[in-house]
Protein backbone atom coordinates (compact mmCIF):
# COMPACT_ATOMS: atom_id res chain seq x y z
CA UNK A 1 0.00 0.00 0.00
CA UNK A 2 1.48 3.31 -1.11
CA UNK A 3 0.13 5.29 1.86
CA UNK A 4 1.65 2.78 4.26
CA UNK A 5 4.99 2.97 2.45
CA UNK A 6 5.02 6.78 2.60
CA UNK A 7 4.09 6.73 6.29
CA UNK A 8 6.87 4.24 6.99
CA UNK A 9 9.32 6.48 5.13
CA UNK A 10 8.34 9.46 7.27
CA UNK A 11 8.81 7.27 10.37
CA UNK A 12 12.28 6.23 9.22
CA UNK A 13 13.20 9.82 8.44
CA UNK A 14 12.21 10.66 12.01
CA UNK A 15 14.56 7.99 13.32
CA UNK A 16 17.38 9.36 11.17
CA UNK A 17 16.71 12.91 12.33
CA UNK A 18 16.95 11.75 15.94
CA UNK A 19 20.25 10.00 15.21
CA UNK A 20 21.50 13.27 13.70
CA UNK A 21 20.48 15.27 16.77
CA UNK A 22 17.57 17.04 15.09
CA UNK A 23 14.60 16.34 17.40
CA UNK A 24 12.29 19.04 16.06
CA UNK A 25 12.66 17.78 12.52
CA UNK A 26 12.21 14.23 13.83
CA UNK A 27 8.99 15.24 15.58
CA UNK A 28 7.66 16.77 12.36
CA UNK A 29 8.42 13.58 10.41
CA UNK A 30 6.79 11.36 13.04
CA UNK A 31 3.67 13.51 13.06
CA UNK A 32 3.47 13.36 9.26
CA UNK A 33 3.64 9.57 9.51
CA UNK A 34 0.93 9.54 12.17
CA UNK A 35 -1.36 11.81 10.18
CA UNK A 36 -1.18 9.57 7.13
CA UNK A 37 -1.74 6.36 9.06
CA UNK A 38 -4.63 7.66 11.17
CA UNK A 39 -6.45 9.02 8.10
CA UNK A 40 -5.98 5.82 6.13
CA UNK A 41 -6.06 3.05 8.74
CA UNK A 42 -7.62 4.58 11.87
CA UNK A 43 -6.43 5.22 15.41
CA UNK A 44 -5.81 1.56 16.25
CA UNK A 45 -3.32 0.83 13.47
CA UNK A 46 -0.17 -0.97 14.63
CA UNK A 47 1.96 1.48 12.68
CA UNK A 48 0.42 4.29 14.73
CA UNK A 49 1.49 2.44 17.88
CA UNK A 50 5.07 2.15 16.62
CA UNK A 51 5.35 5.82 15.71
CA UNK A 52 3.78 6.92 18.99
CA UNK A 53 6.40 4.90 20.82
CA UNK A 54 9.13 6.63 18.80
CA UNK A 55 7.55 9.98 19.66
CA UNK A 56 7.54 8.97 23.30
CA UNK A 57 11.28 8.27 23.09
CA UNK A 58 11.81 11.69 21.51
CA UNK A 59 9.82 13.53 24.15
CA UNK A 60 11.56 11.60 26.93
CA UNK A 61 14.96 12.65 25.63
CA UNK A 62 13.74 16.26 25.54
CA UNK A 63 12.48 15.95 29.15
CA UNK A 64 8.92 16.59 27.95
CA UNK A 65 7.63 13.92 30.28
CA UNK A 66 3.90 14.62 30.03
CA UNK A 67 4.06 14.33 26.23
CA UNK A 68 6.20 11.21 26.53
CA UNK A 69 3.68 9.59 28.89
CA UNK A 70 0.73 10.34 26.60
CA UNK A 71 2.59 8.89 23.61
CA UNK A 72 3.66 5.72 25.42
CA UNK A 73 0.23 5.23 27.00
CA UNK A 74 -1.59 5.49 23.66
CA UNK A 75 0.99 3.23 21.99
CA UNK A 76 0.36 0.65 24.71
CA UNK A 77 -3.41 0.95 24.36
CA UNK A 78 -3.26 0.31 20.62
CA UNK A 79 -0.85 -2.59 21.06
CA UNK A 80 -3.16 -4.23 23.60
CA UNK A 81 -6.05 -3.96 21.13
CA UNK A 82 -4.10 -6.32 18.90
CA UNK A 83 -2.50 -8.70 21.40
CA UNK A 84 -5.33 -8.83 23.94
CA UNK A 85 -4.39 -10.55 27.20
CA UNK A 86 -1.36 -12.25 25.70
CA UNK A 87 1.88 -11.32 27.44
CA UNK A 88 4.74 -10.25 25.18
CA UNK A 89 8.01 -8.35 25.39
CA UNK A 90 6.76 -5.27 23.55
CA UNK A 91 4.11 -4.78 26.21
CA UNK A 92 6.82 -5.10 28.85
CA UNK A 93 8.99 -2.57 27.02
CA UNK A 94 6.18 -0.01 26.96
CA UNK A 95 5.60 -0.49 30.69
CA UNK A 96 9.35 0.04 31.14
CA UNK A 97 9.15 3.28 29.13
CA UNK A 98 6.26 4.52 31.25
CA UNK A 99 8.16 3.55 34.38
CA UNK A 100 11.12 5.66 33.23
CA UNK A 101 8.83 8.64 32.70
CA UNK A 102 7.38 8.45 36.21
CA UNK A 103 10.82 7.80 37.69
CA UNK A 104 11.87 11.09 36.10
CA UNK A 105 8.78 13.17 36.91
CA UNK A 106 6.95 11.34 39.70
CA UNK A 107 4.89 10.16 41.36
CA UNK A 108 7.03 7.15 42.25
CA UNK A 109 3.98 5.03 43.02
CA UNK A 110 3.07 5.10 39.32
CA UNK A 111 6.64 4.26 38.40
CA UNK A 112 6.46 1.27 40.75
CA UNK A 113 3.19 0.06 39.22
CA UNK A 114 4.58 0.19 35.69
CA UNK A 115 7.85 -1.49 36.62
CA UNK A 116 6.09 -4.23 38.58
CA UNK A 117 4.14 -5.16 35.44
CA UNK A 118 7.23 -4.93 33.25
CA UNK A 119 9.20 -7.15 35.63
CA UNK A 120 6.34 -9.67 35.90
CA UNK A 121 6.20 -10.10 32.14
CA UNK A 122 9.95 -10.26 31.65
CA UNK A 123 10.34 -12.88 34.38
CA UNK A 124 7.72 -14.98 32.57
CA UNK A 125 9.26 -14.65 29.13
CA UNK A 126 13.01 -14.23 29.68
CA UNK A 127 14.98 -17.13 31.09
CA UNK A 128 18.46 -18.59 31.00
CA UNK A 129 20.83 -16.59 28.86
CA UNK A 130 17.99 -14.27 27.79
CA UNK A 131 17.57 -12.67 31.24
CA UNK A 132 19.29 -9.33 30.60
CA UNK A 133 15.93 -7.56 30.13
CA UNK A 134 15.01 -8.85 33.61
CA UNK A 135 18.19 -7.26 34.97
CA UNK A 136 17.34 -3.93 33.33
CA UNK A 137 13.89 -3.96 34.91
CA UNK A 138 15.33 -4.90 38.31
CA UNK A 139 17.87 -2.09 38.05
CA UNK A 140 15.30 0.60 37.28
CA UNK A 141 12.93 -0.79 39.89
CA UNK A 142 15.80 -0.61 42.39
CA UNK A 143 16.48 3.03 41.53
CA UNK A 144 12.79 3.83 42.01
CA UNK A 145 12.77 2.05 45.38
CA UNK A 146 15.88 3.96 46.45
CA UNK A 147 14.35 7.29 45.41
CA UNK A 148 11.26 6.34 47.43
CA UNK A 149 13.39 5.72 50.52
CA UNK A 150 12.87 1.94 50.43
CA UNK A 151 16.57 1.15 50.77
CA UNK A 152 16.35 -2.50 51.80
CA UNK A 153 14.07 -3.26 48.86
CA UNK A 154 16.37 -1.31 46.56
CA UNK A 155 19.38 -3.29 47.78
CA UNK A 156 17.67 -6.61 47.05
CA UNK A 157 16.57 -5.53 43.56
CA UNK A 158 19.93 -4.06 42.60
CA UNK A 159 21.89 -7.06 43.91
CA UNK A 160 19.77 -9.40 41.79
CA UNK A 161 20.26 -7.16 38.75
CA UNK A 162 24.04 -7.18 39.26
CA UNK A 163 24.10 -10.96 39.75
CA UNK A 164 22.30 -11.54 36.44
CA UNK A 165 24.57 -9.11 34.59
CA UNK A 166 27.70 -10.71 36.04
CA UNK A 167 26.49 -14.14 34.92
CA UNK A 168 25.64 -13.10 31.36
CA UNK A 169 28.12 -10.37 30.41
CA UNK A 170 31.58 -11.33 29.20
CA UNK A 171 33.34 -8.09 30.11
CA UNK A 172 33.84 -7.34 33.80
CA UNK A 173 33.93 -3.61 33.04
CA UNK A 174 30.82 -3.42 30.86
CA UNK A 175 29.13 -0.08 31.49
CA UNK A 176 25.89 -1.73 32.63
CA UNK A 177 27.82 -3.68 35.25
CA UNK A 178 29.50 -0.48 36.39
CA UNK A 179 26.12 1.26 36.56
CA UNK A 180 24.96 -1.52 38.87
CA UNK A 181 27.98 -0.98 41.10
CA UNK A 182 27.30 2.75 41.31
CA UNK A 183 23.66 2.20 42.23
CA UNK A 184 24.59 -0.38 44.86
CA UNK A 185 27.17 2.00 46.26
CA UNK A 186 24.50 4.66 46.62
CA UNK A 187 22.16 2.28 48.44
CA UNK A 188 24.89 1.08 50.80
CA UNK A 189 25.72 4.72 51.51
CA UNK A 190 22.06 5.42 52.35
CA UNK A 191 22.08 2.39 54.67
CA UNK A 192 25.32 3.62 56.26
CA UNK A 193 27.16 0.51 55.07
CA UNK A 194 30.17 2.67 54.31
CA UNK A 195 32.73 -0.08 53.65
CA UNK A 196 30.38 -1.77 51.18
CA UNK A 197 29.62 1.56 49.55
CA UNK A 198 33.32 2.28 49.08
CA UNK A 199 33.91 -1.19 47.61
CA UNK A 200 31.18 -0.65 45.01
CA UNK A 201 32.30 2.87 44.16
CA UNK A 202 35.92 1.77 43.81
CA UNK A 203 35.03 -0.93 41.28
CA UNK A 204 32.88 1.53 39.35
CA UNK A 205 35.56 4.23 39.41
CA UNK A 206 38.28 1.98 38.04
CA UNK A 207 36.01 0.64 35.31
CA UNK A 208 34.62 3.99 34.21
CA UNK A 209 38.05 5.60 34.11
CA UNK A 210 39.31 2.75 31.93
CA UNK A 211 36.30 2.79 29.62
CA UNK A 212 35.48 6.51 29.47
CA UNK A 213 38.62 8.37 30.52
CA UNK A 214 39.52 10.18 33.71
CA UNK A 215 37.71 13.42 32.82
CA UNK A 216 34.34 11.98 31.80
CA UNK A 217 31.34 13.41 33.64
CA UNK A 218 30.29 9.88 34.65
CA UNK A 219 33.56 9.57 36.57
CA UNK A 220 32.57 12.61 38.61
CA UNK A 221 29.35 10.85 39.63
CA UNK A 222 31.36 8.03 41.20
CA UNK A 223 33.82 10.43 42.81
CA UNK A 224 30.87 12.29 44.32
CA UNK A 225 29.74 9.06 45.97
CA UNK A 226 33.27 8.38 47.22
CA UNK A 227 33.56 11.91 48.58
CA UNK A 228 30.24 11.64 50.38
CA UNK A 229 31.29 8.29 51.83
CA UNK A 230 34.57 9.73 53.11
CA UNK A 231 32.64 12.59 54.67
CA UNK A 232 30.24 10.23 56.45
CA UNK A 233 33.25 8.25 57.71
CA UNK A 234 34.68 11.54 59.04
CA UNK A 235 37.69 11.29 56.74
CA UNK A 236 37.33 14.92 55.85
CA UNK A 237 40.67 15.54 54.14
CA UNK A 238 40.06 12.66 51.71
CA UNK A 239 36.51 13.91 51.19
CA UNK A 240 37.77 17.40 50.40
CA UNK A 241 40.37 16.14 47.92
CA UNK A 242 37.86 13.90 46.18
CA UNK A 243 35.20 16.59 45.89
CA UNK A 244 37.78 19.01 44.52
CA UNK A 245 38.32 16.52 41.70
CA UNK A 246 34.56 16.31 41.17
CA UNK A 247 34.44 20.07 40.84
CA UNK A 248 37.34 20.11 38.39
CA UNK A 249 35.73 17.56 36.08
CA UNK A 250 32.32 19.22 36.18
CA UNK A 251 33.71 22.69 35.53
CA UNK A 252 35.67 21.36 32.57
CA UNK A 253 32.56 19.61 31.23
CA UNK A 254 30.48 22.76 31.61
CA UNK A 255 33.12 24.82 29.83
CA UNK A 256 33.26 22.40 26.90
CA UNK A 257 29.48 22.08 26.73
CA UNK A 258 29.48 18.30 26.96
CA UNK A 259 30.97 15.19 28.54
Amino acid sequence: NLISDVASTFHNIGLLRMNCGEPKKAEKAYKQSLSLRVKKFGLDDLGVSSTLRALGDLYYQLHQYDDAFRSYKESLRIWKVHVGKKVDLRTAELYYNIGMVFYSKGPYIKARMSMAECLRIRRLLCSGKERLPVASALHLFGLIAMSSGNYDEALSLLEEALEIRQQLMDSHDHLLLLNSQVALGMVHYKLNNLDNAMDCFSVALEGRMQRLGTDHISVSEVLQGIGDTYSSAEEYQKAFQTLEEVLRIRKAAAASGGN
